[in-house]
């Protein structure tokens, strides 16, 4: 892989993937949206169930449930992490 998570380094990393890497955008896109397509079919998968009735297996749903507040947490953690580089950078760069 070619992402360094430095510092110094991972900014033109980023940019190496994206300009220099053949299809290195395509891969990067494809993340970024299929981040997003993971969690709109978790939550149409929940809709069958309810559709289906099959929350009636308390232990399955509930655990279901759990994994899906995680996705829910993981994915609003990626999408916060460009404003935690936006205080970094603001930051290092009034010094």
């Amino acid at each position: 892989m070619n992402y360094t998570a430095t510092e110094q380094e991972a900014f033109k990393s980023i940019n190496k993937i994206i300009r220099e890497i053949k299809e290195g955008w395509l891969i990067r896109n494809i993340h970024k949206n299929g981040a997003m397509m993971i969690l709109i079919l978790v939550v149409i998968h929940i809709y069958r169930g309810l559709i289906y009735t099959s929350y009636s297996i308390k232990k399955t749903w509930i655990i279901g449930i759990i994994i899906y507040f995680i996705l829910i947490l993981i994915g609003f953690l990626g999408y916060t992490l460009p404003y935690g580089q936006m205080s970094y950078w603001g930051r290092n760069c009034n010094n």
